[in-house]
């Protein structure tokens, strides 16, 4: 069973290539991201572009940044 709207983007996909509107896109020839799971693929985008990091590496910078503070200190 396909989607109710196969068709129309079909359609479209075939009315903007014949058109030239999908040359030159950027990322065109480069493979796609890995998507672990593709319901987020928006939200991970978006992440990504704000420069959000997990938790655990936030953390982990946090550790060497102190690290380096502490090889610093002197008695």
């Amino acid at each position: 069973m396909s989607h109710p709207l196969s068709f129309m983007i079909e359609s479209i996909l075939r009315r903007s290539e014949k058109n030239g509107e999908l040359e030159n896109l950027p990322g065109a020839g480069k493979p796609l991201e890995r998507l672990d799971n593709p319901q987020d693929a928006v939200l991970n985008k978006l992440l990504k572009e704000a420069g959000a990091k997990p938790p655990i590496v936030m953390l982990k910078e946090e550790i060497n940044e102190a690290q380096a503070r502490l090889k610093t200190l002197t008695d």
